[in-house]
C-alpha cells in the first residue's frame, strides 16, 4: 500500500508540466496584425464663390453611448452585435468625424468661417451635432449597408436665451461592396458624405 501511494504521489508533479507543454502551442499563435483606419470625407466640387458675412460656430461632436467603440461595430442577424477588436478607428469616431465634418463646411464656403468652441471670435449661429450610430449592417447577407446617423441641431445664439433654428435626426445607408473592413470603412465615408451635404444645406438656409 506504501509503495502504490509514492507511486500516485510521484506522478503528480508531471501533471502541470504535461498541460503547460500542451497549452505552448495556443501561447505561441501569432495575432493577426490590427488594421487601423481613419474617415475620409472630402466635399466634391469647388466652394462657393458667394460671399458669406457671417461665422460660424461648431461645437465638439459628441458620440451616443453606443457610438463611443472604436472597433468597427457590425449588426448581424438575431438582434445581435459585434465590435471588431483587430480593425478600428485611429481616434474615437465622434473626433474623426468632427474633424471631416469641419473640412466639409470650410471647403463650402457655407459661412465666412467655422469657428472652434474655445475661439475668440463671436458667431451668431451655432452648430450642435452629435453621432448616434455608425455601423456595418450586415443581417441581411444579400444588402449589406454602412449606416451611419447624426443628431443636427443649429441655435440663433445671438438672442438670449438662443432659439432654435433647426434640428432633425438624420440617418444614411449606403451599400457596401463586401463585409471586408476596408469596404466597410468606405461605406460608412459615403453615408457620412451625403449627411454631410445636408448639414451644409442646412447651415447654408440659416445663414441666410
Amino acid at each position: 500500500m506504501m509503495r502504490r501511494r509514492m507511486l500516485v504521489a510521484g506522478l503528480l508533479p508531471a501533471a502541470p508540466a504535461a498541460l503547460l507543454a500542451g497549452c505552448g502551442s495556443t501561447f505561441n499563435r501569432p495575432f493577426p496584425d490590427k488594421a487601423i483606419f481613419t474617415l475620409q470625407v472630402p466635399r466634391p466640387g469647388p466652394r462657393d464663390p458667394a460671399r458669406r458675412p457671417r461665422p460660424l460656430l461648431m461645437r465638439d461632436v459628441t458620440a451616443a453611448a453606443n457610438a463611443e467603440a472604436r472597433g468597427l461595430v457590425s449588426r448581424l442577424a438575431g438582434n445581435r452585435q459585434q465590435t471588431d477588436f483587430w480593425n478600428e478607428f485611429a481616434l474615437p469616431p465622434a473626433r474623426l468625424v468632427d474633424d471631416q465634418l469641419r473640412r466639409w463646411l470650410e471647403a463650402s464656403g457655407a459661412a465666412s468661417a467655422v469657428l472652434d468652441p474655445g475661439s475668440l471670435g463671436e458667431a451668431a449661429i451655432a452648430l450642435e451635432v452629435s453621432l448616434l450610430a455608425l455601423y456595418a449592417d450586415l443581417a441581411d447577407a444579400a444588402r449589406p449597408a454602412a449606416v451611419a446617423s447624426l443628431s443636427v441641431m443649429l441655435l440663433n445664439t445671438a438672442r438670449r436665451p438662443p432659439s432654435l433654428i433647426s434640428q432633425a435626426m438624420l440617418t444614411e445607408r449606403a451599400p457596401l461592396a463586401s463585409a471586408d473592413p476596408g469596404a466597410i470603412v468606405a461605406g460608412m465615408n459615403a453615408a457620412l458624405a451625403s449627411l454631410f451635404a445636408e448639414i451644409e444645406r442646412r447651415v447654408r438656409a440659416a445663414m441666410g
